[in-house]
Order: C-alpha cells, then sequence, then structure tokens
C-alpha cells in the first residue's frame, strides 16, 4: 500500500469507527420505525370484525334503515387512534359519518360528510383520535348510507390502534 494512501485510511479509521462515515465503511444498523399495534374491533351483535351491508331505504316509524353500525372497544386498552375502513363495492355517493361513543352518554363525531363519491375497489379510510385525558370510547360507530345509495353494497371494518 502507498504511503499516501496507508496514511488516508489511518485518518479516516476513527470516523469511520464513530459511524460518521460508517456508511461507507462500516455497515451500521439503522433504528427501526415504531410500527402501530391495531386490533381489529368486533361488529356488536354480530360474529366478526368486517359487517357487509346493502344500503336500505330510510326508516319509517315502523321500521328502521340498516346504515349504523357499532364495532365494541374491548375494555382495558389505550388505542391513540380508531381507523375506519369502508369498502363500496358499487360506484356511487354515500353519506358516510363516524363517532366515537363514551360510557357518559356523549359521542365525537370525527367524519361528517354526505354525498361522498365512493368507486367499487377502492377503500375510504377515516381516523379519529380519543378525547385527551385517556378517555376511551367503548364504542365506534359508522353509517353509511344516502338515498343515492340505496341498493348498493359495501363493508366496513374498525381497528383501534396503540
Amino acid at each position: 500500500m502507498q504511503s499516501w494512501t496507508r496514511r488516508l485510511v489511518v485518518a479516516l479509521l476513527p470516523l469511520a469507527l464513530t459511524g460518521v462515515w460508517g456508511g461507507i465503511f462500516l455497515s451500521q444498523p439503522t433504528p427501526a420505525k415504531a410500527q402501530a399495534v391495531c386490533t381489529p374491533l368486533r361488529a356488536v351483535g354480530g360474529s366478526g370484525t368486517r359487517v357487509r351491508k346493502r344500503v336500505s331505504p330510510a326508516g319509517t316509524l315502523v321500521t328502521s334503515n340498516n346504515w349504523n353500525t357499532d364495532f365494541a372497544v374491548p375494555g382495558g386498552n389505550a388505542f391513540r387512534r380508531y381507523t375506519v375502513t369502508v369498502a363500496p363495492e358499487n360506484d356511487g355517493q354515500y353519506s358516510i359519518h363516524a363517532y366515537l361513543k363514551y360510557g357518559n352518554d356523549t359521542a365525537d363525531q370525527f367524519y361528517n360528510q354526505d354525498n361522498v363519491p365512493l368507486s367499487r375497489g377502492r377503500r375510504l379510510i377515516l381516523s379519529g383520535q380519543p378525547r385527551s385525558g385517556n378517555q376511551q370510547p367503548f364504542q365506534v360507530n359508522v353509517s353509511v348510507g344516502g338515498t343515492v345509495a340505496l341498493g348498493n353494497t359495501y363493508t366496513v371494518s374498525v381497528v383501534g390502534c396503540r
């Protein structure tokens, strides 16, 4: 090895060992980004975590529509956010509302839009955060419907993420 090359290596070696130039001389592991751990929530009155529905007409005094779906938040969990996924099977305009429901008969609406254009095969993803002070909801309510969407079919699911 030539003397100038040896001097360069000797001069740069401390930098490589301290990581300043570690990417060139030494492979340094990079810290992994923290991944959110998400738990699928079960549908209230259902047997799973995904609900498939066909939008029915608005209710009357005797009947009601099927636009609302509730998902139970398991106790003892401190989720930082709740994510709703709506997957339409038909193109159309939908009215979509989402709420976090609390045990004191209050609710926080985190999405409220009518005439939302959705396309078959394209999911709509909504996200809501619980109240500050570590207050957790007991349910997440999702309402998907609208008179223009009558007869359309969709699947809805909710996850709680830490």
